[in-house]
């Protein structure tokens, strides 16, 4: 059951960085943590700790005690498998790949 909740939390974490590319793809800023919440269903607490985890494993940057300023590395472009120069993606893009990988 273990590996199940890992690869949950990574699922969220890929729907997240997508979900920042294309709000910022449509908004041209970055989303606040409320906009993330309501845009993949997670309760606001998940995304700060999700948020918190891509920012440590380098998937995100965040500029301190600012809003909005979220910004995805090439590491989290490459997480969610994302061509840097058709950087166009769809959250039910990866949320099929994701799920694909998960083993039943």
């Amino acid at each position: 059951m273990r590996n199940l909740n890992y690869k949950n939390g990574e699922l969220s974490r890929k729907r997240i960085l997508a979900f920042i590319l294309q709000y910022q793809e449509e908004n041209q800023r970055p989303p606040s943590f409320y906009d993330i919440s309501g845009g993949v269903s997670l309760d606001i607490s998940n995304i700060a700790y999700h948020i918190r985890k891509l920012i440590e494993r380098g998937y995100l940057l965040k500029e301190p005690h600012q809003h909005r300023t979220l910004r995805v590395t090439e590491a989290g472009y490459a997480l969610i498998e994302v061509d840097l120069d058709t950087a166009s993606v769809t959250l039910e893009d990866v949320v099929k790949d994701a799920v694909a990988q998960v083993p039943v």
